[in-house]
C-alpha cells in the first residue's frame, strides 16, 4: 500500500494487533511516529519500538507511562544517552535496570539514579565507588545508605565527603573508630562532637595532635577520670582551664590541676569547694 494510506490506517482509533505489528516496523518513520502516540500498544509492539532504529522514537516510548520491566531493561541499555535519561528520570523501577542505570558511562544519567529517592543497598554501594566526586557527594548526603555503603566512603579519597559521613547522625563504631584517626583535622573535629563516641575513642580524641579536638573533648559530659587527668597535665593552657572548671574532677585530678604551671588554672582550683586542703 501506499505510505499515504498506511498513515491513513495508523491514524484509526483502533486497529487489529496484527495491523499495530505491521505499522510498528513500517519503512517509513511518520508512520512509527504515529503508531509510537498510541496508547493502546501491546507489550510486543512497545518492545519493537524500544529497538526502532530512530532516538526519536526510542524516546517517545521512554516517556510511557507503566512500561514492562523487559521494555524498560532495553531501553536502560540505549545506545542513545537521551532515551537512557528519560528511563533514569522515571520515577518506578525495577532494581536491575536502577543498577544498570548506576553504572552508566554517562555522568547525567548516573546522577540522575545518585539523585532518586529511593536507592537498592547494590546501587547505593556502587555509587559510593564512583569515578566522580559529585556522585559520591550526593550518595553521602542521603539519609538512608547501608553499613557497607557507609565504610566505603568512609575512606573516601576527598575530605569533603569523609566529613559529611562523620558527621551522620548514626555510624557503626569501626567507622567512628577509623575516623577518629583521619588525616583531616575537619573529620576528626567532626568525630569529637559526637555524642555516641565510645571510652576508646575519647581516649584517643584526647591525645590528638590538634589542640582544637582536644578541646573538644576536655568539654565533653561523662569523660573517665583518667582521660581528665590526661589532659589535666595538656601542653594547652586552654585546654587545662577548661578542665579545671569542669564539676566531676576526682581528688586526683584536682590535685595536678592544684600545682600547674598557670596562675589563672590555679586560682580555680583553689576557689573549688571540693577541693581537698592538702592540695591548697
Amino acid at each position: 500500500k501506499e505510505v499515504s494510506i498506511r498513515r491513513l490506517i495508523a491514524e484509526k482509533d483502533r486497529l487489529p494487533l496484527s495491523a499495530l505489528r505491521t505499522l510498528a516496523n513500517d519503512v517509513d518513520l511518520g508512520i512509527r511516529q504515529t503508531i509510537v502516540r498510541r496508547s493502546d500498544l501491546p507489550s510486543d509492539v512497545l518492545m519493537t519500538l524500544a529497538s526502532d532504529r530512530d532516538n526519536s522514537i526510542r524516546e517517545s516510548i521512554a516517556q510511557k507511562s507503566n512500561l514492562p520491566p523487559e521494555v524498560l531493561r532495553t531501553l536502560a541499555s540505549d545506545r542513545a544517552e537521551s532515551v537512557r535519561l528519560i528511563v533514569a528520570s522515571k520515577k518506578e523501577l525495577p532494581d536491575d535496570v536502577v543498577l544498570t542505570l548506576a553504572s552508566d558511562e554517562k555522568l547525567q544519567v548516573r546522577q540522575k539514579i545518585a539523585e532518586r529517592s529511593s536507592l537498592p543497598d547494590r546501587a547505593l554501594k556502587l555509587l559510593a565507588q564512583d569515578a566522580d566526586e559529585s556522585i559520591r557527594r550526593t550518595i553521602a548526603n542521603r539519609s538512608d545508605l547501608p553499613p557497607e555503603a557507609i565504610r566505603i566512603m568512609a575512606q573516601d579519597k576527598s575530605d569533603t565527603i569523609r566529613e559529611v559521613i562523620a558527621k551522620k547522625a548514626t555510624l557503626p563504631n569501626d567507622v567512628i573508630e577509623l575516623l577518629a584517626k583521619d588525616e583531616n583535622l575537619g573529620v576528626r573535629l567532626a568525630i569529637s562532637r559526637r555524642s555516641d563516641l565510645s571510652v576508646d575513642v575519647i581516649r584517643t580524641l584526647s591525645k590528638d595532635g590538634s589542640e582544637a579536638v582536644r578541646q573538644v573533648i576536655a568539654n565533653r559530659p561523662n569523660i573517665p577520670q583518667d582521660v581528665l587527668k590526661a589532659l589535666a597535665k595538656d601542653k594547652s593552657d586552654a585546654i587545662r582551664l577548661d578542665v579545671a572548671k569542669r564539676g566531676d574532677l576526682s581528688a586526683d585530678v584536682l590535685g595536678t590541676l592544684a600545682q600547674d604551671p598557670t596562675s589563672a588554672v590555679r586560682q580555680i582550683i583553689a576557689a573549688r569547694k571540693d577541693t581537698p586542703g592538702e592540695w591548697l
